[in-house]
């Protein structure tokens, strides 16, 4: 059963025994309404991994879970800084081309 408010759910929560740490995911739920009167809510999942500290409550977890996913999104959208989808995936193609190429030379 997930975790959370109305607007954000925590789910898939995985721990890990001996590993000191655990996975998860948070879903962020937007309302909205598309034109001609539809309402419909957007979801933006984002999958977080926590260290755990021994001792660790539920509660705690949880917490930790929704604050990774929070700090994530920002490094996302600062990370954009205002670029179009079209910038960012061409700068992703480069620096993948540039890789295979150091690759290539040894």
């Amino acid at each position: 059963m997930p975790f959370g408010e109305e607007d954000f759910t925590i789910t898939d929560v995985n721990l890990f025994d001996g590993g000191g740490f655990a996975y998860a995911t948070v879903n962020f739920d937007f309302e909205d309404v598309l034109p001609g009167e539809v309402d419909v809510t957007h979801t933006v999942s984002v999958k977080v991994r926590i260290t755990v500290p021994h001792g660790a409550t539920v509660q705690g977890l949880n917490q930790a879970f929704f604050a990774k996913a929070v700090d994530q999104l920002r490094r996302a959208l600062a990370k954009s800084d205002g670029r179009t989808a079209q910038e960012l995936l061409s700068e992703a193609f480069e620096r993948a081309q540039e890789e295979l190429r150091r690759e290539e030379q040894g």
